[in-house]
């Protein structure tokens, strides 16, 4: 039975003030990306290791 995921909503903020001054939207957008791609890659180790099950 294939499995389609139609969509996924990740929702990530981003909050500053902290130690490190004001990164640019360039910045935040390449975090947002690779936060993104390492959930995605663990919903996918997830599902396969529940299909090989």
């Amino acid at each position: 039975m294939p499995l389609e995921i139609r969509e996924l909503v990740i929702k990530i903020n981003v909050e500053s003030g902290y130690e490190k001054p004001a990164t640019t939207d360039k910045d935040l957008n390449k975090l947002k990306a690779a936060i993104v791609k390492e959930c995605t890659a663990a919903i996918m180790a997830n599902i396969k290791a529940q299909r090989d099950r």
